[in-house]
């Protein structure tokens, strides 16, 4: 899969994806889309993110690499 493409401008993930909460649901947009999509309510998205930072921790030690 490889490096997310972040930005065309500069290469800052916060350029490129926002995430808001509103009434306990955390929403995701980004530039140049017409709204936000719902991605769950905050404690979901809360351990969906811890998984997915924690599979990628295990895979980078798996692969001999580390994050900057």
């Amino acid at each position: 899969m490889g490096e997310p493409n972040l930005s065309p401008v500069d290469g800052h993930a916060s350029d490129a994806l926002m995430f808001s909460l509103e009434d306990g649901y955390v929403f995701a947009s980004w530039p140049g889309a017409n709204g936000a999509v719902r991605l769950g309510t905050y404690a979901q998205v809360r351990e969906m993110m811890r998984d997915f930072l924690a599979q990628s921790e295990v895979g980078d030690r798996l692969n001999g690499e580390a994050r900057a």
